[in-house]
């Protein structure tokens, strides 16, 4: 407790695909307001442009707190990541509620940090089952294993290599700031790190009505900074939890007292408005 969790200074950190959508939101040092006039917003007004498709990431993470924050009282709000284009009756991008979500985890970076598997392994099954619990059961996750999930930093915004992702699953990584030059590092180094705990995105969202699995989240991917993660004292660290959201579909709101709060505070707790965006997902059709 009182560990000081913010590093560095804040990075732009929303990229655009053309395979689909694909939006990662980094927790960093909140210095928002310049990263904001750079980073592309997602209006759902229209379908989104190839080089357009990004959602508003910069972030900040605030010191750890003894107590979980309190709610200002707009808490039964909630933000979804990807909402549909005007045209779609399909409701924002969503995974589909009738299928299980599986989920992998490379714990090649993590290990190095010094995380113990078994643990590491807990808390992901907690994380998963907080938001199992928040969508009355329509969400269910399986832990399909270890993976191997190197970290890349490219053109394409895919902080893991999109051939990796797997359709139904949630490909799970630990990454470190270039700063950490052992060769052990070599293939989990990513930029964001340096001042980032984690990154959370979805690929391939496709609203064309006419394709299989339009609206749908089919893919996605969480990148946790390996030694916060392994320096961190809470049984499930906020991040854990605070990045499946974003892999589910939900974006940032402005009540503290959520876990998708937009400068998520450590100790945070799934509240109304979480519980309210995971159930209208949740709700989603499938076909």
């Amino acid at each position: 407790m009182g560990r000081k969790i913010l590093r560095g200074t804040g990075a732009v950190l929303a990229m655009a695909v053309t395979a689909g959508l694909f939006a990662f939101v980094m927790w960093a040092v909140p210095q928002v307001d310049d990263l904001r006039t750079r980073v592309p917003q997602l209006d759902g007004q229209q379908k989104p442009s190839k080089m357009n498709e990004a959602l508003n990431g910069a972030v900040g993470f605030a010191e750890n707190q003894a107590q979980p924050p309190n709610s200002t009282g707009v808490g039964k709000g909630y933000v979804v990541s990807a909402p549909a284009p005007l045209a779609s009756e399909r409701g924002p991008g969503h995974w589909c509620g009738e299928r299980v979500i599986g989920y992998r985890i490379d714990l090649t970076a993590g290990k190095y940090a010094g995380l113990n598997p078994v643990t590491e392994r807990a808390r992901w099954r907690d994380a998963f089952t907080r938001w199992s619990l928040a969508s009355d059961g329509v969400y269910q996750f399986k832990y399909l294993g270890p993976a191997i999930f190197p970290t890349q930093d490219d053109a394409s915004g895919y902080p893991i290599k999109a051939d990796a992702l797997v359709p139904g699953e949630i490909a799970i990584t630990y990454a470190v700031p270039p700063a950490r030059t052992a060769a052990k590092w070599q293939s989990y180094v990513h930029p964001e790190m340096t001042t980032a705990l984690g990154l959370a995105g979805f690929a391939n969202i496709n609203w064309d009505e006419d394709l299989p699995n339009a609206g749908l989240i089919t893919s996605a991917m969480v990148v946790l900074d390996a030694i916060d993660a392994a320096q961190d004292p809470h049984e499930v660290p906020t991040q854990y939890v605070h990045e499946v959201g974003h892999a589910l579909g939900l974006g940032h709101v402005e009540d503290p007292g959520q876990i998708m709060f937009k400068q998520a505070v450590s100790n945070a707790v799934l509240n109304d408005g979480d519980r309210r965006g995971i159930s209208k997902l949740a709700a989603a059709p499938c076909r």
